[in-house]
Protein backbone atom coordinates (compact mmCIF):
# COMPACT_ATOMS: atom_id res chain seq x y z
CA UNK A 1 0.00 0.00 0.00
CA UNK A 2 1.58 3.28 -1.11
CA UNK A 3 1.71 6.32 1.11
CA UNK A 4 1.53 9.96 0.04
CA UNK A 5 3.36 12.68 1.95
CA UNK A 6 1.38 15.89 2.01
CA UNK A 7 2.97 19.15 3.11
CA UNK A 8 0.49 21.66 4.49
CA UNK A 9 1.80 25.22 4.56
CA UNK A 10 0.78 27.57 7.34
CA UNK A 11 1.60 31.21 7.88
CA UNK A 12 4.54 30.07 10.05
CA UNK A 13 6.09 27.88 7.32
CA UNK A 14 9.28 29.97 7.20
CA UNK A 15 9.76 30.06 10.96
CA UNK A 16 12.16 27.82 12.85
CA UNK A 17 10.73 24.77 14.59
CA UNK A 18 12.07 21.84 16.57
CA UNK A 19 11.01 18.20 16.63
CA UNK A 20 9.54 16.91 19.86
CA UNK A 21 12.07 14.06 19.84
CA UNK A 22 15.45 15.83 19.77
CA UNK A 23 17.61 12.69 20.14
CA UNK A 24 20.23 12.20 17.43
CA UNK A 25 18.91 8.65 16.96
CA UNK A 26 15.34 9.74 16.17
CA UNK A 27 13.62 7.95 13.29
CA UNK A 28 12.96 11.05 11.21
CA UNK A 29 15.73 13.51 10.32
CA UNK A 30 15.59 17.29 10.11
CA UNK A 31 16.29 20.12 12.51
CA UNK A 32 13.51 22.46 11.39
CA UNK A 33 15.96 25.02 10.02
CA UNK A 34 16.01 24.20 6.30
CA UNK A 35 13.37 26.63 5.08
CA UNK A 36 14.39 29.55 7.34
CA UNK A 37 18.04 29.18 6.32
CA UNK A 38 17.12 28.91 2.63
CA UNK A 39 15.03 32.05 2.91
CA UNK A 40 17.84 33.96 4.60
CA UNK A 41 20.38 32.85 1.97
CA UNK A 42 18.05 33.90 -0.84
CA UNK A 43 17.60 37.32 0.75
CA UNK A 44 21.37 37.73 1.11
CA UNK A 45 21.63 37.17 -2.64
CA UNK A 46 19.01 39.86 -3.32
CA UNK A 47 16.33 37.27 -4.00
CA UNK A 48 13.62 35.29 -2.31
CA UNK A 49 11.96 31.89 -2.01
CA UNK A 50 8.32 30.91 -2.27
CA UNK A 51 6.27 27.71 -2.09
CA UNK A 52 3.01 26.40 -3.50
CA UNK A 53 1.31 23.19 -2.39
CA UNK A 54 -1.42 21.04 -3.95
CA UNK A 55 -3.14 18.74 -1.52
CA UNK A 56 -2.50 15.11 -2.37
CA UNK A 57 0.08 15.92 -5.07
CA UNK A 58 3.06 17.66 -3.48
CA UNK A 59 4.82 20.98 -3.18
CA UNK A 60 6.86 23.24 -5.42
CA UNK A 61 9.59 25.51 -4.05
CA UNK A 62 10.84 28.39 -6.20
CA UNK A 63 13.97 30.40 -5.49
CA UNK A 64 15.24 33.50 -7.27
CA UNK A 65 18.53 35.28 -6.75
CA UNK A 66 21.21 37.23 -8.60
CA UNK A 67 24.51 35.65 -9.61
CA UNK A 68 27.59 37.02 -11.29
CA UNK A 69 29.37 35.15 -14.05
CA UNK A 70 32.96 34.25 -13.18
CA UNK A 71 35.74 35.16 -15.54
CA UNK A 72 37.64 32.21 -17.00
CA UNK A 73 40.71 33.01 -14.90
CA UNK A 74 38.63 33.02 -11.71
CA UNK A 75 37.08 29.65 -12.63
CA UNK A 76 40.47 28.11 -13.30
CA UNK A 77 41.83 29.38 -9.98
CA UNK A 78 38.81 28.01 -8.05
CA UNK A 79 39.09 24.56 -9.62
CA UNK A 80 42.84 24.49 -9.13
CA UNK A 81 42.52 25.25 -5.42
CA UNK A 82 40.08 22.34 -5.02
CA UNK A 83 42.23 19.79 -6.81
CA UNK A 84 45.72 20.54 -5.45
CA UNK A 85 45.83 18.27 -2.40
CA UNK A 86 48.14 15.36 -1.61
CA UNK A 87 46.25 12.17 -0.76
CA UNK A 88 48.05 8.96 0.18
CA UNK A 89 46.60 5.47 -0.35
CA UNK A 90 44.38 4.53 2.59
CA UNK A 91 41.11 2.88 3.57
CA UNK A 92 38.19 5.17 4.39
CA UNK A 93 34.84 4.40 5.99
CA UNK A 94 31.90 6.76 5.39
CA UNK A 95 29.31 6.36 8.17
CA UNK A 96 26.30 8.27 6.89
CA UNK A 97 22.60 7.29 6.92
CA UNK A 98 21.53 9.76 4.23
CA UNK A 99 21.70 8.21 0.76
CA UNK A 100 22.21 11.53 -1.01
CA UNK A 101 25.11 12.43 1.26
CA UNK A 102 26.72 9.03 0.72
CA UNK A 103 26.45 9.48 -3.04
CA UNK A 104 27.90 13.00 -2.91
CA UNK A 105 30.86 12.02 -0.72
CA UNK A 106 31.50 9.02 -2.96
CA UNK A 107 31.65 11.34 -5.99
CA UNK A 108 34.05 13.66 -4.16
CA UNK A 109 36.41 10.75 -3.46
CA UNK A 110 36.33 9.23 -6.95
CA UNK A 111 39.71 8.90 -8.63
CA UNK A 112 41.69 9.03 -5.38
CA UNK A 113 43.92 6.16 -4.14
CA UNK A 114 41.37 5.15 -1.52
CA UNK A 115 39.51 2.01 -0.53
CA UNK A 116 36.09 3.41 0.37
CA UNK A 117 33.39 1.58 2.30
CA UNK A 118 30.02 2.82 3.52
CA UNK A 119 28.01 2.25 6.70
CA UNK A 120 24.31 3.20 6.83
CA UNK A 121 24.11 3.63 10.60
CA UNK A 122 26.24 3.61 13.73
CA UNK A 123 25.90 -0.13 14.30
CA UNK A 124 27.19 -0.88 10.79
CA UNK A 125 30.03 1.60 11.37
CA UNK A 126 31.23 -0.30 14.44
CA UNK A 127 30.99 -3.69 12.68
CA UNK A 128 32.76 -2.44 9.56
CA UNK A 129 35.54 -0.95 11.67
CA UNK A 130 35.97 -4.22 13.54
CA UNK A 131 36.16 -6.21 10.29
CA UNK A 132 38.08 -3.86 7.99
CA UNK A 133 40.20 -1.63 10.29
CA UNK A 134 39.90 1.60 8.25
CA UNK A 135 42.55 4.28 8.51
CA UNK A 136 40.00 7.09 8.52
CA UNK A 137 36.29 7.34 9.35
CA UNK A 138 33.96 10.18 8.40
CA UNK A 139 31.29 9.76 11.08
CA UNK A 140 27.88 11.42 10.87
CA UNK A 141 26.67 12.41 14.34
CA UNK A 142 22.95 11.86 13.72
CA UNK A 143 22.22 8.25 12.69
CA UNK A 144 19.61 5.61 13.60
CA UNK A 145 20.31 2.54 15.74
CA UNK A 146 23.48 4.04 17.24
CA UNK A 147 24.41 7.70 16.75
CA UNK A 148 27.88 8.84 15.75
CA UNK A 149 28.97 9.66 19.29
CA UNK A 150 28.06 6.26 20.71
CA UNK A 151 29.55 4.50 17.67
CA UNK A 152 32.80 6.38 18.26
CA UNK A 153 32.87 5.36 21.93
CA UNK A 154 32.41 1.71 20.93
CA UNK A 155 35.12 1.93 18.28
CA UNK A 156 37.57 3.45 20.76
CA UNK A 157 37.09 0.37 22.96
CA UNK A 158 38.08 -2.02 20.15
CA UNK A 159 41.54 -3.52 20.78
CA UNK A 160 44.37 -2.62 18.37
CA UNK A 161 42.12 -0.54 16.10
CA UNK A 162 42.86 3.19 16.14
CA UNK A 163 41.24 4.94 13.17
CA UNK A 164 41.26 8.70 12.74
CA UNK A 165 37.61 9.78 13.17
CA UNK A 166 36.21 13.02 11.71
CA UNK A 167 32.72 14.10 12.72
CA UNK A 168 30.19 15.10 10.04
CA UNK A 169 27.34 17.20 11.35
CA UNK A 170 25.09 20.14 10.59
CA UNK A 171 25.21 21.07 14.30
CA UNK A 172 28.28 23.28 14.29
CA UNK A 173 27.97 24.77 17.77
CA UNK A 174 30.86 24.74 20.23
CA UNK A 175 28.95 22.28 22.43
CA UNK A 176 28.69 19.87 19.50
CA UNK A 177 32.42 20.06 18.90
CA UNK A 178 33.11 19.37 22.56
CA UNK A 179 30.75 16.37 22.51
CA UNK A 180 32.60 14.96 19.49
CA UNK A 181 36.00 15.31 21.08
CA UNK A 182 34.79 13.89 24.40
CA UNK A 183 33.47 10.83 22.55
CA UNK A 184 36.91 10.24 21.06
CA UNK A 185 36.72 11.92 17.66
CA UNK A 186 39.80 13.62 16.25
CA UNK A 187 38.36 16.33 14.02
CA UNK A 188 35.17 18.05 12.94
CA UNK A 189 33.64 18.92 9.55
CA UNK A 190 30.45 20.96 9.46
CA UNK A 191 27.73 20.34 6.86
CA UNK A 192 27.20 21.42 4.20
CA UNK A 193 30.79 21.15 3.00
CA UNK A 194 32.48 21.46 -0.37
CA UNK A 195 34.75 18.97 -2.08
CA UNK A 196 37.78 21.06 -1.19
CA UNK A 197 36.83 20.90 2.52
CA UNK A 198 36.61 17.11 2.47
CA UNK A 199 39.88 16.71 0.58
CA UNK A 200 41.61 19.14 2.93
CA UNK A 201 40.71 16.92 5.89
CA UNK A 202 42.10 13.92 4.03
CA UNK A 203 45.27 15.83 3.21
CA UNK A 204 45.72 16.93 6.84
CA UNK A 205 45.41 13.32 7.98
CA UNK A 206 48.00 12.20 5.42
CA UNK A 207 50.47 14.73 6.84
CA UNK A 208 49.94 13.24 10.32
CA UNK A 209 50.62 9.67 9.18
CA UNK A 210 53.95 8.08 10.18
CA UNK A 211 56.36 7.68 7.28
CA UNK A 212 55.99 3.86 7.29
CA UNK A 213 52.24 4.19 6.62
CA UNK A 214 52.51 6.46 3.60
Amino acid sequence: MSKTLVLVFLKTEWEKFQQVDSKTTRKFGGTGLGLPISQQLAKLMAGGISATSTFGEGSLFSIRFTVQKLKNSEKDQTFAQQDVVEISPMSVLIAEDNQTNRFLIGKYLQGLPLTVRFAHDGREAVESTRENCPDLIFMDMSMPEIDGLEATRKIRKLPDIKPHIIALTANAFASDREACFEAGMDDFLAKPFKKVDLLSKLSEFCIQLPANQL
